[in-house]
């Protein structure tokens, strides 16, 4: 009983270091991936600025594609509402 308590207790300590090691396992890997990424985007941009495209016209893009994006979906709640009334004018 007191002996059982104290195996319990120390497997269970062992599962909380085994899960504490693979946290810190998934967070070294996270942090590598994380450099890794960085350094791919500085070598792009070094890339495209090596070609004459600038940051500043990226960033324009970037910002024309939010745009757009935000256009395309104004325009389907735009005609989903036209629909909708279309609907309900012919229903009556």
């Amino acid at each position: 009983s007191e002996a059982q308590m104290m195996r319990s207790v120390a497997q269970s300590n062992q599962v909380i270091e085994d899960i504490f090691g693979q946290g810190s396992a998934i967070l070294a890997g996270m942090a590598s991936q994380r450099d890794r990424l960085k350094r791919a985007q500085r070598k792009m941009l070094d890339v495209l600025n090596t070609l004459g495209v600038s940051e500043n016209l990226l960033r324009r893009a970037e910002r024309r594609m939010k745009m757009d994006k935000w256009i395309v979906y104004g325009g389907m709640v735009a005609f989903t509402f036209v629909l909708y009334f279309t609907w309900r004018l012919l229903k009556s």
